[in-house]
């Protein structure tokens, strides 16, 4: 549409063309002819329509006629490739576009490799099955975009018995999309060449698309691909004071505590309360608030494993976030080693984590890391007069 808005002619080639011309330029027989029409407010309408004849060698132009006008005119190659189009190049090919992420309540999976059940709550996705625990939710919306955005590659014919033939009826994968009011169901089957078969149905309507044979990649998950790793969950603008703990100690190992800053209360200072009291590093304090808040699991540990072998125990190495009224956010309990460079964590949940064992020595600092060192004295330093 916009091509037959904006495109110009760039040359007249011959004004009154006899028969012989019109054959020399292709026109006698047009490659193609377009016809558009446009319906203005007053609902009037008015129809173009053009032919294209054969490209002219020299500078790739394409030959060109106007219904009504005689005369043959030169148009630039591109319009040509533009304009002759065919039904595939102008289907949409976004068979998924009904899986819109933040509308879906539930999603259900079930390949050769892998079987999964997704459903949105309150605090957002969790999985149902092969087991109950929260999941991520950057995963799932990556796992939705990723289907979404496959194209397809042709449309292949449909019918009910090619449907059986081509074994719909008993699908390599499946998956449903649950949103308010409506279900989209996507079966998928081999195709020629490495492709993927997919049948989409939402809506009433189905629509049966050849895809690229990765199209099944990102929904082939394993559950513990798709569970949330994140290890501790708190806000950190709630967080009033943090307190770190050393491997059997009882008494901490240094605590701090915001107070709102003397210009009004824009900005946040913390201050160190122990072992000794003193200002502490502001941008420190952010950094460590935002790792421990972005801490992710390298592994989750079996169920039923005693804590106590992993060096879980009550006064293990620990971090406490606490808010101004003094209640427990979070705690981050630090254990033994586990394999491959990791440690063995519990963080929000009571199930213990594995996490990178480099990762987690920057989250136990000492006194000296988050301790504001003293401001020079200028004038002790200087010379006397």
């Amino acid at each position: 549409q916009s091509q037959l808005q904006t495109a110009k002619f760039k040359a007249v080639v011959e004004e009154s063309p006899d028969d012989a011309a019109l054959k020399k330029y292709g026109l006698d027989a047009p490659r193609f002819a377009l016809t558009g029409t446009a319906t203005f407010p007053d609902g009037s309408t008015k129809t173009l329509k053009v032919e294209a004849g054969i490209d002219n060698p020299f500078d790739g132009s394409v030959y060109m006629r106007r219904e009504g006008d005689k005369a043959v005119y030169a148009a630039e190659g591109g319009l040509r490739y533009t304009l002759e189009k065919g039904t595939f190049d102008l289907r949409d090919k976004e068979i998924f576009s009904a899986l819109e992420e933040p509308k879906l309540r539930r999603i259900r999976v079930k390949t050769p490799t892998t079987s999964y059940d997704l459903a949105r709550g309150d605090k957002g996705w969790a999985l149902q099955a092969p087991l109950a625990t929260d999941a991520d939710g950057t995963a799932v919306t990556a796992l939705v975009a990723g289907l979404r955005g496959e194209r397809a590659q042709a449309f292949p014919e449909d019918s009910a018995a090619r449907r059986s033939s081509l074994g719909f009826d008993a699908p390599r994968a499946e998956a449903t999309f649950e949103k308010d009011g409506e279900t989209v169901r996507a079966r998928f089957v081999d195709g020629e060449g490495g492709r993927v078969l997919a049948l989409v149905e939402a809506g009433g309507t189905a629509q049966l698309a050849e895809l690229m044979g990765t199209a099944l990649a990102g929904l082939e998950k394993r559950p513990a691909d798709l569970r949330d790793k994140t290890v501790l969950t708190f806000s950190r603008d709630a967080v009033a004071r943090i307190t770190a703990y050393a491997s059997g100690g009882t008494a901490p190992t240094w605590s701090l505590e915001k107070a709102r800053a003397e210009d009004g209360g824009v900005t946040d200072r913390w201050t160190l309360t122990a072992p000794e009291a003193g200002p502490a590093k502001a941008g420190k304090i952010i950094s460590l608030l935002y790792s421990l808040g972005n801490l992710k699991a390298a592994a989750f540990v079996e169920d039923g494993k005693e804590a106590k072998r992993l060096g879980l125990v009550p006064d293990a190495a620990r971090l406490e976030l606490q808010d101004a009224a003094g209640s427990t956010l979070a705690t981050l309990t630090r254990g033994g080693p586990a394999s491959e460079g990791r440690v063995y964590v519990r963080g929000s949940r009571p199930q213990p984590l594995e996490v990178d064992g480099t990762k987690l020595q920057e989250l136990f600092p000492s006194p000296a890391d988050v301790k504001e060192a003293p401001a020079a004295d200028a004038g002790a330093s200087a010379a006397a007069p």
